[in-house]
C-alpha cells in the first residue's frame, strides 16, 4: 500500500494462502468459508493476526526502512466479536513489541450491516489500544453513510470494482470523487484498491486520494521478497510533486496525461 504524497510504501496487507502438499496454494475463497462453517475461523484468524505482527516486528528489527511500516490484517465479524479478542490482540502487541498504530485492522463494510451496540463498543475498545481501523470493500454494502460518520474508522478502502472502471465510465470517476470528498470532510483517509495500470494511477492522483494498492506496484510476495521491495523503495512517484492539484472528475485526457507524467519520476 503506497502513500501517494510520497510514493513510498506505507504498509503491507497480509494475504492468507493454504499450502497444500498435493493441491498447491489454495486461495482463501476456497478454505475460509469451510473454516467459518466448522467453527475454526476465529482460531485461524487469531493465528494470522499474530503471525502478521511477528513478521512486521522482524522487518522493523532488520531494517530502518521498516521503522514506520504498518501491517494490514483482515478480521472476520465472528473473530472480531470473540469475547477475548481485545485481550488476545493486546497480548500480541505486547509480545511482538509493535505499537498499535502499526497495526491496521481491515473490517469489511458488510460487517456493519449487522451493526450493534456490542460492535460499536468493540470498535472503541480497539481504538483505545491504538489500533487503526480500515473499512474494507467500501461502496459495496448498504451501511456506508450510516456508519461512516459514527464509527471510529481511520481509512476507507474503495472497492476495486470502482477503481478498475475509472477509465470506462465518468460515472465511476464521479463516485470515487464523491467518496474521497466525503471521507476528507470526515477526516478519514482513503485507499484506492485494485490499481493495476498507469492510467488508473494518473486518474487517482487527480482525485487527491491518500493511498493506493494493487498489482501496479507489486504482485503478492513472500516475506523475504517483500523486504527486498521495501529496501528498494522506488519511489513510484516523484516526491513533493506526487499529488497534483485536484482536477476532480472533470479530468480531460490532457490532464490525465499531465498526472501520468509524474509517475515513475
Amino acid at each position: 500500500i503506497v502513500a501517494l504524497d510520497t510514493g513510498r510504501i506505507r504498509s503491507f496487507e497480509a494475504l492468507l494462502r493454504w499450502s497444500h502438499p498435493q493441491l498447491g496454494l489454495i486461495p482463501p475463497a476456497e478454505f475460509v468459508p469451510v473454516a467459518e462453517e466448522i467453527g475454526l475461523i476465529a482460531r485461524l484468524g487469531g493465528w494470522t493476526l499474530a503471525e502478521a505482527c511477528r513478521q512486521l516486528s522482524r522487518w522493523q528489527r532488520q531494517s530502518s526502512a521498516a521503522a514506520t511500516l504498518a501491517i494490514n490484517v483482515n478480521v472476520s465479524n465472528r473473530q472480531l466479536m470473540e469475547p477475548d479478542f481485545c485481550a488476545q490482540l493486546e497480548q500480541v502487541l505486547l509480545e511482538t513489541g509493535i505499537g498499535g498504530r502499526s497495526l491496521n485492522l481491515e473490517i469489511t463494510e458488510s460487517t456493519l450491516v449487522t451493526a450493534s451496540a456490542a460492535l460499536a463498543r468493540r470498535l472503541n475498545e480497539l481504538k483505545q489500544l491504538g489500533v487503526q481501523l480500515h473499512m474494507d470493500d467500501f461502496g459495496t454494502g448498504y451501511s456506508s453513510l450510516g456508519y461512516l460518520h459514527s464509527s471510529p474508522f481511520d481509512v476507507v478502502k474503495i472497492d476495486r470494482a470502482f477503481v478498475s472502471n475509472l477509465s470506462a465510465s465518468r460515472e465511476y470517476t464521479a463516485v470515487v470523487h464523491a467518496i474521497i470528498t466525503l471521507a476528507r470532510n470526515l477526516n478519514i483517509k482513503v485507499t484506492a484498491e485494485g490499481l493495476e495500470t498507469e492510467e488508473q494511477l494518473a486518474q487517482i492522483l487527480t482525485l487527491d486520494c491518500d493511498y493506493a494498492q494493487g498489482y501496479y506496484f507489486s504482485e503478492p510476495l513472500e516475506a523475504e521478497a517483500a523486504a527486498a521491495l521495501l529496501a528498494a523503495d522506488g519511489p513510484w512517484l516523484t516526491p513533493r510533486r506526487a499529488r497534483p492539484e485536484p482536477l476532480w472528475f472533470r479530468s480531460t485526457p490532457s490532464r490525465i496525461a499531465e498526472a501520468a507524467s509524474l509517475v515513475h519520476g
